[in-house]
């Protein structure tokens, strides 16, 4: 406790990030050295919060207390669903970023959520409790689900009737651990422009039409008719058709994209090769970032080839359709010498373009990098 005092006095008026843990058993030397912390709240910027039976009642000597807090994280396990509501940190004027974990029940949580900007959701969250959570942030412009849930490809996520429908106006950004956009039926995201999946598989258990990866996020865009700008997007599968895959997402600007192997590496360039056909894969791309590995470690020519065919043909579209791209980084297997002069062979009829490329090396791999 001596120690905390000289801490807590020198630092004077300074913002605190704090966390404090749950204990099942508190001493009465460990339950004063906690309250001694609290009552630093007026100096919290961050915040991280475990719950539990034995110390939610401690929290309220900070109500009102908050000022300065900017970023909360919450959570704890085995607590009621039956107790009174948490209102410790519904005034908190500087709130803008939530993050959730643990059996807490968002219903049970008094907080400032008009003013949430940020949400990160670190567990599973049934879809009622989502509707929930959605409904009272209107403002929100980032929601991250960092859990992957097996049952988010059930029909419990469709919407039961059009009134069931959340609409989120403001939210431009989603983040999510696996694919299951399914889970999205039941919310309208009328701004969203930038989305990123971790892990984009197949999935057989699904209705038929609608198992592999490429019609699961065709379908996705289709059906929520989201002004996706940007992608960031790491494929587990194999992919044979890019063209239906990203057939909706014709307003797509900018995409990072992991790729699980050398075939659908290939199938992915020679999709985005541009031949004059207005209805062309992507045409408004203008920055691509492209990585893929093989079991050899070594690029061969004809993949070369095609990446600078695809370059070339998006460096000078064949129309105002397509947008001439800006940027380009491309990670691979290593670059064999015979390699780099066919990849400089196949450009060099373009040389304003050729001088904008430049490739570097490391042990396993080789780096492609066009900017304008």
């Amino acid at each position: 406790m001596p120690l905390l005092q000289t801490v807590l006095d020198r630092s004077r008026e300074a913002s605190l990030s704090i966390y404090c843990h749950s204990n099942f058993d508190v001493d009465t030397e460990e339950d004063a050295f906690a309250r001694r912390a609290l009552s630093t709240s007026q100096r919290w910027k961050n915040a991280s919060i475990e719950l539990s039976k034995s110390n939610i009642e401690i929290y309220a000597q900070i109500r009102g207390r908050l000022p300065r807090l900017e970023w909360l994280e919450l959570g704890g396990h085995y607590l009621s669903r039956s107790g009174p509501r948490f209102d410790a940190f519904e005034d908190a004027p500087q709130l803008r970023a939530l993050v959730l974990y643990g059996s807490i029940s968002v219903q049970k949580l008094a907080l400032p959520w008009t003013q949430i900007i940020s949400l990160d959701i670190k567990d599973a969250i049934e879809r009622d409790n989502l509707s929930v959570v959605l409904s009272m942030t209107p403002n929100l412009q980032v929601l991250t689900l960092d859990y992957q849930d097996i049952d988010d490809y059930t029909d419990g996520w469709k919407p039961r009737k059009s009134g069931d429908i959340v609409t989120c106006p403001s939210l431009r950004r989603v983040h999510v651990t696996d694919l299951a956009l399914s889970r999205f039926r039941s919310f309208n995201f009328p701004s969203l422009e930038e989305l990123s999946i971790k892990a984009l598989t197949s999935n057989y258990r699904a209705e038929k039409g609608d198992q592999k990866a490429e019609d699961i996020f065709h379908n996705f865009l289709e059906h929520s008719g989201y002004p996706i700008k940007k992608l960031k997007l790491a494929v587990r599968t194999s992919v044979t058709d890019f063209a239906r895959m990203f057939d909706m997402a014709f307003r797509l600007m900018d995409l990072d994209i992991m790729l699980p192997r050398l075939a659908t590496a290939t199938l992915f360039f020679r999709a985005l090769l541009s031949t004059g056909d207005k209805t062309g894969v992507l045409p408004d791309l203008r920055s691509l970032k492209a990585e893929y590995r093989t079991v050899n470690h070594f690029t061969d020519v004809k993949e070369v080839d095609d990446i600078a065919d695809m370059i070339a043909s998006r460096y000078y579209p064949p129309n105002a359709a397509v947008a001439e791209i800006q940027s380009v980084h491309i990670t691979l297997p290593r670059l064999s010498l015979s390699c780099r002069q066919s990849f400089r062979a196949r450009l060099k009829n373009l040389p304003d373009l050729l001088n904008l490329i430049s490739t570097r090396d490391e042990i396993y791999r080789s780096f492609i990098r066009m900017v304008r």
